[in-house]
């Protein structure tokens, strides 16, 4: 039996199955970017534009997190390129007597892709503008920051998982915060600071 026909019969096969196998890839390779257009279509198309008709949905699960009534004004959605961002305007955070505990004016926060892309609720940027924050300590001696109360072995929220959120944001500005100290256990008249400024980068 002559070696070529033999040779040719030994090595097809195996060309064969890595032409198969290279289809496979392919496949599954137009498969997630499909998958991910759709996701992108579907976050830009439909989620995103109806933001404002979710708001009181969002109010209320993001009350349920923190433990203290959120009010927001209007969301609107400014999406370009792949990265979707948004603002929320007259953000009102509320005590249990009802008084105004934070009020966000305008807050802007451009989603992380990687994020989204992992299903995680984490922003590339988060722009505060004009924060009015109180920060009181009752006669009791508990303290409460934006009408949250947040003393050790009293907390009405879980402060590490959401200083946990809060310290994994790549990039947290504050601009012309306004900061109100008001000290009831030593009956001392308030004490406010103006035009706080902060940056933060992890």
């Amino acid at each position: 039996m002559p070696l070529l026909p033999l040779f040719a019969a030994v090595r097809r096969p195996a060309w064969l199955g890595a032409r198969v196998w290279w289809r496979i890839a392919l496949g599954l390779l137009l498969t997630l970017w499909s998958v991910a257009l759709a996701a992108w279509l579907t976050l830009h198309w439909w989620i995103l534009p109806r933001l404002d008709d979710w708001r009181p949905r969002i109010e209320a699960q993001a009350g349920r997190a923190l433990g203290t009534p959120v009010q927001i004004g209007r969301i609107s959605v400014h999406s370009s390129g792949w990265v979707p961002a948004f603002v929320l305007r007259d953000v009102v955070l509320r005590d249990r007597r009802g008084g105004e505990a934070l009020r966000l004016p305008r807050v802007s926060a451009a989603l992380s892709v990687p994020a989204l892309l992992a299903l995680r609720l984490r922003f590339a940027q988060l722009l505060i503008d004009d924060a009015r924050l109180e920060v009181r300590r009752d006669v009791q001696g508990r303290w409460h920051v934006a009408g949250m109360e947040v003393d050790a072995g009293a907390t009405t929220l879980d402060a590490g998982a959401l200083a946990d959120w809060f310290f994994e944001q790549p990039e947290l500005v504050v601009r012309g915060a306004v900061v109100r100290w008001v000290d009831e256990q030593r009956a001392a008249p308030p004490l406010q600071l103006t035009d706080v400024q902060l940056v933060l980068r992890n």
